[in-house]
């Protein structure tokens, strides 16, 4: 018979829950890195890139690293524990992007029938990606990442974009979102951009692939291919569904969930800023990561704590799925921090969790924005009383050009001027 697992790993668990998975297709975001094992400790945890629960092993919620002089289970073996999570947003997000400048499907790098006979997609697949993008007969797997206009040489374009360590130069993402926005009709938009997909799931119960459409609402995958369909946010944690399906939000969830984001930035750009100015998350991984040291936000990042704030997973999460060290007798001394608390429940593939959020929408998210509109207003006075009055518009974009190659400053390039009357003031 199978084992079980989920709610319980005795005789009330599930006996399919689907927690992690292996990659069957180019990753398009960083958020897709949070099923990747880095660690082989069972001190760390399994889910990581985009999360941001803290640790119980760190002494308190203003640390991301803390030292044990004794292992527990080697005498006099010290021992060195980190914020998994914290650091590794730190180090990725900003930092990389997935180009998804790769093999397609169909490429023989998938599709042949023994390993020796896959062709190097580094000789063939690539080069043919990149001319098709270049031809404009083709765009990429994540259709926002565009081919930035460039006077360089054609060949050299190719070139640049087949270097992972240039091929940013002539790639943009289209309509990228600013972390930063607190207008909750736009975070509401922007989170719906999933609603009303047909989402295919292998039934782990009947092993037969079919095709969920019962719902309405955006759904947020934990993973590529679902065990399970999707299931309202009220299913409770010893439901099947809840440890093999996925969730999709209602119109209110949506709003209410928007809602708390809105109210999380300002709170935090609240929380950063200096003699009562408020200062916006600078990097990506500012909005991800939690504050130590910033009583009230040390304890998540901007959307797991918008989520918990929101109720989404308020059914699930029980008394009978909390975890706190100051109950967990046995093993207490393992855990530094006595006041620490999570329900287990945050992690099962029904609920949301800041990770299946930023797996869908990190490849489209920015800090910052690079595309702004200016008005200019003049007037001239004749002397005769005669008055005349202009305005202008311009947009201007920031390049990857670098003005100076031995600064860091980037060229802004002008993508469009026009006179204004009167009446568009």
């Amino acid at each position: 018979d199978k084992g079980t697992w989920g709610r319980n790993n005795g005789r009330f668990g599930n006996k399919h829950a689907v927690l992690l998975e292996i990659p069957g297709a180019p990753l398009q975001s960083i958020g897709q890195l949070q099923h990747a094992s880095l660690n082989p400790s069972p001190y760390y945890p399994a889910l990581s890139i985009g999360q941001s629960f803290r640790s119980p092993y760190l002494q308190g919620a203003n640390q991301v690293v803390d030292s044990f002089a004794d292992n527990r289970y080697e005498s006099g073996q010290g021992f060195v524990f980190y914020d998994q999570n914290y650091l590794l947003n730190e180090a990725l997000w900003d930092g990389y992007f997935f180009s998804t400048i790769a093999p397609k499907p169909d490429d023989a790098s998938y599709v042949a029938t023994s390993p020796f006979a896959v062709q190097d997609p580094f000789t063939t697949d690539l080069p043919a990606v990149v001319d098709a993008l270049i031809a404009g007969d083709s765009a990429l797997a994540n259709s926002r990442m565009s081919l930035l206009p460039s006077d360089e040489d054609t060949a050299v374009v190719r070139n640049e974009l087949l270097d992972p360590m240039t091929s940013a130069k002539h790639l943009g993402v289209k309509g990228a979102f600013n972390i930063n926005s607190t207008s909750v009709r736009a975070w509401q938009v922007f989170l719906a951009g999933y609603r009303d997909l047909a989402i295919q799931y292998f039934d782990a119960t009947s092993t037969s692939l079919n095709s969920d459409n019962n719902l309405p609402g955006p759904a947020f995958l934990r993973h590529s291919m679902p065990a399970g369909g999707s299931g309202a946010s009220g299913s409770g944690l010893d439901e099947d569904e809840t440890w093999r399906g996925f969730m999709r939000l209602t119109d209110d969830e949506l709003r209410g969930f928007a809602e708390a984001i809105v109210a999380q930035n300002k709170a935090r750009a609240a929380a950063r800023g200096t003699n009562g100015a408020p200062r916006p998350a600078m990097g990506l991984r500012e909005f991800i990561n939690r504050m130590p040291g910033e009583v009230g936000f040390d304890q998540s990042g901007t959307l797991q704590a918008a989520i918990e704030a929101s109720g989404l997973n308020a059914v699930r999460a029980t008394t009978s799925s909390e975890f706190a060290t100051a109950t967990y007798n046995s093993n207490a001394s393992d855990y530094r921090d006595t006041d620490f608390s999570l329900n287990a429940a945050s992690v099962a593939p029904l609920s949301l969790n800041q990770g299946d959020v930023l797996q869908a929408v990190g490849a489209a998210i920015s800090a910052r924005s690079d595309t702004f509109r200016i008005r200019a207003y003049g007037e001239a006075n004749d002397g005769f009383g005669q008055t005349s009055r202009s305005w202008c518009e311009a947009v201007v974009q920031r390049s990857s050009e670098l003005i100076d190659p031995t600064r860091s400053e980037r060229r802004f390039k002008l993508v469009s001027f026009r006179w204004l009357s009167p009446d568009e003031v």
